[in-house]
């Protein structure tokens, strides 16, 4: 099986924590590792999506002033990754 190398795993952890700020009410996650991309998908009741902080991410254009609460955001952009992004109201999938 593939595995996650450290710095793609802190990625990820960075990435789920984003994702819980857009699904607070919770969700069940799936993380794996195809066509050498790691994505991580997630499906629960609601989805709350932050356009601004999320555009930061991917589009690279300048973060808006993040709270400390949202700090995953800023070091998600610092990281500078090729993050692809898809949302529905129920569902979200980052990859990298």
């Amino acid at each position: 099986p593939k595995q996650l190398l450290k710095t793609d795993m802190k990625t990820c952890l960075l990435i789920l924590q984003s994702i819980q700020v857009a699904m607070p009410q919770g969700a069940k996650v799936v993380v794996k590792i195809a066509e050498g991309r790691r994505i991580i998908h997630a499906i629960g009741p609601k989805v709350t999506f932050d356009e601004a902080l999320w555009s930061a991410l991917t589009h690279k254009q300048i973060a808006p002033d993040i709270p400390p609460k949202h700090v995953q955001f800023a070091i998600l952009q610092a990281l500078d990754l090729p993050l692809q992004l898809h949302h529905s109201a129920t569902e979200m999938t980052v990859s990298f």
